[in-house]
């Protein structure tokens, strides 16, 4: 799958990878080519499963549960 990322990158579509302790890869790309790069993986033969993430809100505080922290 690394080689298949490496070698769609060459088509202007930009996918990167990342990995961990595990056999999962994490793929990185534009939030606007998201749904082309998860097609894309799902029609890999072997690829399991594809799930597609986004960023969640920025960080804020939390003040109805603030004095229970206290």
């Amino acid at each position: 799958i690394i080689k298949l990322i490496c070698e769609r990158r060459t088509t202007q579509v930009p996918a990167y990878f990342t990995t961990d302790a595990g056999p999962h890869v994490k793929v990185l790309t534009l939030a606007r080519c998201a749904d082309e790069v998860a097609d894309w993986l799902r029609s890999i033969d072997g690829a399991s499963d594809v799930m597609v993430c986004r960023p969640g809100p920025g960080a804020h505080l939390d003040s109805t549960n603030a004095s229970a922290n206290t």
